[in-house]
């Protein structure tokens, strides 16, 4: 059973890096949060993060908190607190 939630799958970002501090910015896009929004920032040395969630057609977007997980360089994930994003 494929318990991918719509929109969330693999994607490509650039990640902007201030500090400790870490933006990542969407390359590709999906039909809720598209190319060059910011797909989620987060706090390197703490894991604390927010995510951008959106209704289609990036309708209603906001951030919900998360925590940030680099499983190693090719993977980064952060992961929603409330929505198992």
């Amino acid at each position: 059973m494929d318990r991918t939630l719509p929109g969330h799958y693999d994607e490509f970002i650039r990640i902007i890096q201030d500090g400790d501090e870490l933006e990542a910015l969407k390359i590709t896009g999906d039909d809720y949060v598209p190319a060059g929004a910011i797909t989620w920032k987060a706090n390197r040395r703490t894991g604390h993060g927010l995510g951008q969630i959106a209704e289609q057609e990036f309708r209603n977007p906001r951030f919900i908190p998360g925590r940030l997980q680099i499983v190693n360089p090719e993977r980064i994930v952060l992961r929603g607190k409330t929505t198992g994003m």
